[in-house]
């Protein structure tokens, strides 16, 4: 919709793309990526004009607090040629690198798991500081099987080559929010463990929560915090330049020890059964996340210490120069 203010070569843009949307039968107001990725398609004209274009539309929806259709990866790709070769390369070794990744055992599946995630939704175009900070609600598969990506601005579709070539983001996208309920309702480590090495499902697993952060830092026994922060833009760059350039260093799988010593089991066996308190799990659960929450500050207290620490030498070597 254009107000009164705008130009009357807005209007006229805006006109011929109410005119398409009614003879195709879309939605103008608001529109989607893909309305409007169509409409540029069927109304070739020169790189200016169809920036233009995409300009006037982008306008009237953010006079209305509509999201930008123009600011999807789909439209960036088709007003930049260069940009959308990049993205064609960057899916290509996406490929090869989801499809080399381990497939069994802990925590190597873990962080194969994670790392395809993570991959699939780089080849959206998004930057690493919008990939990090999402939430589970952001990202939904399509009945293509591809997924939608939705950030409040700004949408984002995986490309139609990852199913195309054998890779499923709708499949991968399931594996991973298995495992981020697991680890949000049960923090310990050993029950993703067991479902990891090829255990069922726990019953009890509810589908994660909406807010919860779709990616969180793990250390490399697989262990997840437990305040629910959301992983840095600086380690989902580090990893997927990792896999990218073919230079990622292989996780350890741990194995699980055999217990050969009869006679360990054989009093095991006769040690009495001893009933515990139902309640204690629960409450050692809410101490650790007290406690993971009086400590959440503690990473950006030694940030900054980092930061003087780097100004104090800056500022010696600069004296020891002059």
């Amino acid at each position: 919709m254009i107000t009164v203010e705008r130009s009357a070569r807005d209007r006229a843009v805006w006109a011929l793309f109410e005119d398409w949307c009614a003879a195709c039968g879309a939605e103008a107001f608001p529109a989607d990526s893909e309305t409007l990725a169509r409409f540029l398609a069927a109304n070739s004209a020169a790189l200016g004009t169809q920036q233009r274009r995409v300009t006037v539309v982008n306008g009237a929806h953010r006079d209305a607090g509509f999201p930008l259709p123009g600011h999807a990866e789909q439209i960036r790709s088709l007003l930049c040629a260069r940009r959308a070769e990049r993205l064609q390369l960057r899916t290509r070794r996406v490929v090869e690198t989801v499809r080399a990744l381990p497939t069994a055992g802990w925590p190597t599946l873990l962080f194969a798991r994670r790392d395809a995630m993570m991959l699939v939704l780089a080849t959206t175009g998004m930057t690493f500081e919008t990939l990090a900070r999402l939430s589970i609600g952001d990202v939904a598969a399509t009945p293509e099987g591809n997924l939608h990506v939705r950030t409040g601005v700004s949408n984002y579709r995986t490309p139609a080559a990852l199913p195309a070539a054998g890779v499923f983001p709708a499949h991968i996208l399931i594996d991973w929010l298995r495992i981020r309920a697991i680890q949000h309702q049960s923090p310990s480590t050993r029950v993703l463990a067991e479902f990891i090495r090829g255990g069922e499902t726990p019953a009890a697993v509810q589908q994660p929560p909406q807010h919860l952060p779709l990616f969180t830092s793990l250390d490399r026994w697989g262990s997840a915090p437990l305040h629910e922060r959301p992983i840095r833009d600086r380690a989902v760059r580090s990893i997927v330049a990792a896999h990218l350039d073919r230079k990622c260093p292989p996780h350890r799988e741990i194995q699980l020890r055999a217990d050969t010593d009869e006679h360990q089991h054989s009093s095991i066996a006769a040690t009495p059964l001893i009933h515990l308190d139902p309640n204690a799990f629960d409450r050692g659960l809410a101490a650790r996340r007290r406690a993971a929450h009086s400590l959440s500050d503690v990473p950006s207290v030694l940030d900054a210490v980092e930061d003087r620490a780097e100004r104090i030498l800056a500022d010696l070597l600069r004296l020891l120069t002059i």
